[in-house]
């Protein structure tokens, strides 16, 4: 499951992108990505294919990981990810986790687990014109 896909950035103007291990140990990673777009192209998902609109409206971007290594191939970890614009709203978060007896990761088996919760608002005028598009097809 891929909870971020940066390519909706599609105009910043301004961005920030960190990275690291945090801590005595080097176990804890962070990751930090923000960035002001001056485009809003939410997507609408459905069952069979997902479309995208482009409001010209300025919105910020933000995600957040950490990740608490457990081992070679293990790990525990905490994501955010959210956009916000003029009347435009997602956010998606919670918990990440793989647990695997391997020594690198992929050379064994191993049980994953993503429970994000998501929040969306879309402007009512975008949303309306998309629900009426998708029902004509």
């Amino acid at each position: 499951m891929q909870a971020v896909f940066t390519r909706t950035v599609a105009d910043p103007d301004a961005g920030l992108k960190l990275t690291g291990k945090v801590g005595a140990s080097a176990n804890n990673a962070i990751g930090v990505f923000a960035a002001r777009d001056r485009l809003t192209n939410p997507i609408f998902p459905s069952n069979q294919r997902s479309d995208a609109a482009f409001l010209d409206r300025d919105s910020w971007t933000a995600v957040g990981r950490f990740r608490r290594d457990l081992g070679a191939a293990s790990y525990l970890g905490l994501l955010y990810a959210g956009r916000a614009g003029a009347g435009y709203l997602n956010q998606t978060g919670g918990p990440t986790s793989t647990i695997s007896s391997a020594r690198r990761p992929g050379s064994g088996p191993s049980i994953w687990r993503r429970s994000p919760s998501t929040r969306t608002r879309w402007p009512r005028r975008t949303s309306s014109h998309w629900v009426d598009s998708s029902v004509a097809r």
